[in-house]
Protein backbone atom coordinates (compact mmCIF):
# COMPACT_ATOMS: atom_id res chain seq x y z
CA UNK A 1 0.00 0.00 0.00
CA UNK A 2 1.46 3.23 -0.87
CA UNK A 3 0.37 6.56 1.37
CA UNK A 4 1.99 9.84 1.36
CA UNK A 5 4.60 10.04 4.43
CA UNK A 6 3.40 11.94 6.97
CA UNK A 7 6.54 12.77 9.76
CA UNK A 8 5.48 12.14 13.27
CA UNK A 9 4.55 15.22 15.47
CA UNK A 10 7.16 17.00 17.77
CA UNK A 11 6.01 17.03 20.73
CA UNK A 12 8.90 19.61 21.88
CA UNK A 13 8.23 21.80 18.98
CA UNK A 14 4.39 21.28 18.25
CA UNK A 15 3.05 21.61 21.69
CA UNK A 16 -0.39 22.79 20.41
CA UNK A 17 -2.22 20.36 19.00
CA UNK A 18 -4.27 23.09 16.29
CA UNK A 19 -2.03 26.20 17.02
CA UNK A 20 -4.33 28.28 14.28
CA UNK A 21 -7.23 27.54 17.05
CA UNK A 22 -5.65 29.00 19.97
CA UNK A 23 -7.68 32.29 19.92
CA UNK A 24 -11.11 31.03 18.79
CA UNK A 25 -10.89 32.64 15.91
CA UNK A 26 -9.16 31.45 12.24
CA UNK A 27 -5.39 33.48 11.90
CA UNK A 28 -5.40 35.18 8.72
CA UNK A 29 -1.66 33.60 7.78
CA UNK A 30 -3.47 30.41 7.39
CA UNK A 31 -3.17 30.76 3.83
CA UNK A 32 0.44 30.16 4.50
CA UNK A 33 0.67 27.58 6.93
CA UNK A 34 2.72 24.88 4.69
CA UNK A 35 3.44 20.91 5.53
CA UNK A 36 6.54 19.63 6.86
CA UNK A 37 9.39 19.21 3.82
CA UNK A 38 9.49 15.57 3.38
CA UNK A 39 13.02 14.67 0.58
CA UNK A 40 10.65 11.55 -0.59
CA UNK A 41 7.64 13.90 -1.58
CA UNK A 42 10.65 15.89 -3.46
CA UNK A 43 12.30 13.38 -5.54
CA UNK A 44 9.79 10.46 -5.83
CA UNK A 45 7.12 11.35 -8.76
CA UNK A 46 5.87 7.76 -9.23
CA UNK A 47 6.43 5.85 -6.41
CA UNK A 48 5.96 2.15 -8.07
CA UNK A 49 8.53 3.26 -10.56
CA UNK A 50 11.23 4.32 -8.30
CA UNK A 51 14.43 2.77 -7.77
CA UNK A 52 17.78 3.97 -5.85
CA UNK A 53 21.09 2.70 -6.51
CA UNK A 54 24.62 3.89 -4.36
CA UNK A 55 26.99 4.92 -6.94
CA UNK A 56 30.47 2.70 -6.94
CA UNK A 57 32.91 5.01 -8.60
CA UNK A 58 33.89 8.46 -9.51
CA UNK A 59 33.58 7.67 -13.95
CA UNK A 60 30.72 10.07 -14.07
CA UNK A 61 32.47 13.06 -12.38
CA UNK A 62 32.27 14.52 -15.56
CA UNK A 63 28.32 15.33 -14.13
CA UNK A 64 28.73 15.71 -10.64
CA UNK A 65 27.88 12.32 -9.93
CA UNK A 66 30.40 10.97 -7.73
CA UNK A 67 31.29 7.46 -5.70
CA UNK A 68 28.58 7.42 -2.67
CA UNK A 69 25.66 9.63 -4.59
CA UNK A 70 22.50 7.90 -4.54
CA UNK A 71 20.79 7.57 -7.84
CA UNK A 72 17.04 7.45 -7.97
CA UNK A 73 15.95 6.58 -10.62
CA UNK A 74 12.32 6.31 -12.29
CA UNK A 75 11.13 3.73 -14.93
CA UNK A 76 8.28 5.41 -15.68
CA UNK A 77 10.20 8.59 -17.41
CA UNK A 78 11.02 8.72 -21.39
CA UNK A 79 14.64 7.40 -22.15
CA UNK A 80 15.67 9.90 -24.75
CA UNK A 81 19.17 10.92 -26.71
CA UNK A 82 21.05 12.73 -23.51
CA UNK A 83 19.00 11.23 -20.52
CA UNK A 84 21.66 9.79 -17.92
CA UNK A 85 20.88 6.09 -17.39
CA UNK A 86 21.32 3.19 -15.44
CA UNK A 87 21.56 0.20 -17.94
CA UNK A 88 22.82 -3.55 -17.77
CA UNK A 89 25.55 -4.04 -20.38
CA UNK A 90 26.24 -7.54 -21.30
CA UNK A 91 25.71 -8.56 -17.57
CA UNK A 92 27.80 -4.97 -16.07
CA UNK A 93 25.88 -2.53 -14.59
CA UNK A 94 26.49 1.18 -15.66
CA UNK A 95 25.72 4.86 -15.07
CA UNK A 96 25.99 6.56 -18.05
CA UNK A 97 24.38 9.33 -20.64
CA UNK A 98 22.61 7.99 -23.59
CA UNK A 99 23.68 9.68 -26.71
CA UNK A 100 22.49 8.98 -30.45
CA UNK A 101 24.27 9.69 -33.56
CA UNK A 102 23.90 8.34 -36.74
CA UNK A 103 20.93 5.71 -35.94
CA UNK A 104 23.69 4.19 -33.20
CA UNK A 105 23.22 4.49 -29.44
CA UNK A 106 26.50 5.32 -27.02
CA UNK A 107 27.14 5.01 -23.48
CA UNK A 108 29.44 8.33 -22.60
CA UNK A 109 30.73 9.72 -19.67
CA UNK A 110 31.51 13.34 -20.74
CA UNK A 111 29.75 15.65 -23.49
CA UNK A 112 32.87 14.14 -25.83
CA UNK A 113 32.33 10.89 -27.72
CA UNK A 114 36.20 10.27 -26.65
CA UNK A 115 35.09 7.54 -23.82
CA UNK A 116 32.39 6.46 -25.12
CA UNK A 117 30.96 3.07 -25.59
CA UNK A 118 28.48 1.78 -28.80
CA UNK A 119 26.17 -0.89 -28.11
CA UNK A 120 25.54 -2.16 -31.68
CA UNK A 121 26.00 -5.87 -31.54
CA UNK A 122 25.91 -5.65 -27.41
CA UNK A 123 23.20 -6.33 -25.15
CA UNK A 124 21.50 -3.57 -23.49
CA UNK A 125 18.92 -3.23 -21.26
CA UNK A 126 17.93 0.06 -19.93
CA UNK A 127 16.70 -0.06 -16.54
CA UNK A 128 15.67 3.55 -16.39
CA UNK A 129 16.08 7.49 -16.35
CA UNK A 130 17.94 8.90 -13.57
CA UNK A 131 15.85 11.75 -12.40
CA UNK A 132 17.86 12.94 -9.05
CA UNK A 133 21.39 12.26 -7.69
CA UNK A 134 21.59 12.98 -3.79
CA UNK A 135 25.52 13.66 -2.82
CA UNK A 136 26.73 13.25 0.69
CA UNK A 137 28.60 16.20 1.77
CA UNK A 138 31.03 14.59 3.40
Amino acid sequence: MIRPIDPLRNEVLDTLDDPGRTSGFVSPAEDYIQRRLHIANMIVGDPTNTFYFKVDNDLMSFFHILKGAIAVVDKSLPVMHGSIIVCCLDGEWLIRKLCRRNGRNYLCMSNSFENCIETSGRQLDIFGSVSWVCMPTR
